[in-house]
């Protein structure tokens, strides 16, 4: 492992300020420019985190700190006796239940045709 070495007094400076004053001289100057500005002069005065993140995490503590009671059951909460619903149908979505009833519907639709035509032809 290497040896320590030495931190510039400047960075050292820097990264031992306390919060909200970290600023670069190029921040600063920009900062002295704006200084007329309601929100900068808030910034400086109060630091870098706006004032209701400060409040929502007061708040989030105390969600935090007050016990949740687990839910109790009402006593009109019981499960229903009467008739269970009708059983689900397991496959495809809208397949019919059955091949013969299609099988009928078309057979019953082609004779239907054929007759009409049938009559059709003769009263015509």
């Amino acid at each position: 492992m290497s040896a320590p070495h030495r931190v510039d007094p400047g960075v050292r400076a820097v990264l031992s300020a306390p919060r909200g004053e970290r600023f670069t001289r190029h921040r600063q100057s920009a900062l002295a420019q704006m200084a007329d500005d309601p929100r900068v002069r808030y910034r400086q005065e109060h630091g870098e985190l706006p004032h209701w993140m400060k409040v929502a995490s007061r708040r989030h503590d105390q969600r935090e700190a007050r016990p949740i009671p687990p839910p109790c059951p009402a006593p009109d909460d019981v499960p229903p006796t009467g008739p269970s619903s009708p059983p689900t149908r397991l496959g495809h979505h809208r397949r019919p239940r059955c091949p013969g009833w299609r099988i009928l519907a078309y057979g019953l639709a082609v004779g239907a045709g054929a007759l009409a035509h049938h009559v059709s032809t003769l009263l015509l």
